[in-house]
């Protein structure tokens, strides 16, 4: 699920798009990787990550970073 809006201040319009990140197919990660990439090459950072809360654990982890299967992902662009 994806859905883009607009963050209204006194002075100007910042684009912003809400993902859902689903991480179900693990021989996708390669795919997954390249759409992230995309969305930050078009200039939208990430402003919150949140884990959902019927989130299950990947059994990956790297110091204390751990990877779970579903995000909420808020991005924003700036320079638009």
């Amino acid at each position: 699920m994806c859905h883009s809006s607009h963050v209204t201040s006194t002075s100007t319009l910042t684009p912003t798009l809400h993902l859902n990140v689903h991480l179900s197919d693990d021989s996708m990660w390669e795919e997954y990787k390249l759409i992230l990439s995309g969305i930050k090459t078009a200039g939208f950072l990430p402003f919150y990550v949140t884990r959902q809360p019927n989130a299950e654990y990947l059994n990956v982890q790297e110091g204390k970073t751990v990877l779970y299967n579903r995000y909420e992902v808020g991005f924003g662009n700036l320079y638009r």
